[in-house]
């Protein structure tokens, strides 16, 4: 019978000892310090656009406490692109700047927005914010619900009109994949993931990606650099890979290793010149699998290769 009674007291004292952080961390503490320090960030006449990788109360919070106007955008139509630009055009119509914030790429089909999705715009990026706080995370005991710390590194692109401040990049102009990529990855590439030795994306056979313009010419002799890696089951063939520039062949690539490597090769005065005058798209084509055929789990993805950076740099005069 005393054990009986010393039940409501061990929940009791335990549900106590349980709030603590509560106290000491309320949820959702200096959020509204850290929002307005990010909405700050931008003129009071922008026009923000987010994906719906970023927290949902994010665009809310901005558009109605803060006054920028944000806007959500969603993939589900098919015009959505089309219909993102038009906005986009009527807002440099009347003078306004426009950004985009995001979490990053996610996979291709997924929420996030594309760099595709605004195809004939600048896309230069702007920097990280991280968007820090506290949230209460549920669960279905009794006993309190634990405070969880949330840390969400937001990624700030600026739009705009086609060819206006276009950075001309020195060579070696290297393009990192993974943090604050959305500005040269077309399409065909998934969300990026922590690999041995490099953050990268696997990508799908027809994968594009933009190369800026340079300041190079074909007296400098530059060369693509790539490291990337294709990892195969027993049982499947190392993939071949061929590159193009500008739908002209760079190089092909018999049995991408399993490991990240970096693979070099000259670029011919064609692509050089059009690098240097407009920049270009960088296609990969090459053998695929699929995991889960390949009783690798159930990851239904179309692998081709995985990529780490690209780099345009210069080479060395032939003999």
């Amino acid at each position: 019978g005393a054990l009986i009674l010393l039940v409501p007291l061990y929940l009791g004292l335990t549900y106590a000892a349980g709030s603590a952080p509560l106290l000491t961390d309320p949820p959702m503490r200096d959020v509204a310090t850290t929002l307005r320090q990010f909405a700050n960030t931008f003129p009071t006449t922008s026009l923000l656009l987010m994906d719906r990788s970023v927290p949902s109360h994010l665009g809310p919070a901005i558009n109605y406490r803060f006054g920028r106007d944000t806007l959500i955008v969603f993939r589900d139509v098919d015009t959505m692109p089309d219909a993102l630009r038009g906005l986009v055009r009527i807002a440099f119509a009347r003078g306004r700047q426009v950004f985009v914030v995001t979490k990053g790429i996610g996979d291709q089909g997924g929420d996030s927005l594309w760099r595709s999705d605004l195809a004939g715009f600048t896309v230069a990026p702007r920097g990280t914010f991280p968007l820090r706080y506290m949230m209460l995370r549920s669960t279905r005991e009794i006993l309190p619900r634990t405070v969880a710390p949330i840390e969400d590194l937001l990624e700030v692109y600026r739009i705009l009109p086609a060819g206006a401040s276009a950075a001309i990049l020195p060579t070696p102009a290297k393009l990192d994949v993974g943090p604050l990529d959305f500005g040269f990855l077309l399409k065909g590439f998934y969300a990026r993931e922590e690999m041995p030795s490099a953050t990268a994306r696997w990508m799908q056979s027809g994968a594009q990606m933009a190369l800026p313009r340079l300041s190079t010419s074909p007296a400098d002799h530059p060369m693509l650099a790539i490291r990337m890696a294709a990892y195969r089951p027993p049982g499947i063939a190392a993939p071949t890979l061929r590159l193009s520039v500008n739908e002209s062949p760079v190089a092909s690539i018999p049995g991408v290793t399993p490991g990240f490597t970096v693979y070099r090769f000259p670029l011919s005065d064609t692509i050089v010149t059009t690098l240097a005058r407009e920049g270009g798209v960088l296609t990969f084509e090459g053998e695929s699998f699929v995991p889960n055929r390949a009783g690798l789990g159930d990851d239904p993805r179309t692998l081709c290769a995985a990529i780490d950076w690209v780099s345009v740099e210069p080479g060395i005069p032939p003999p």
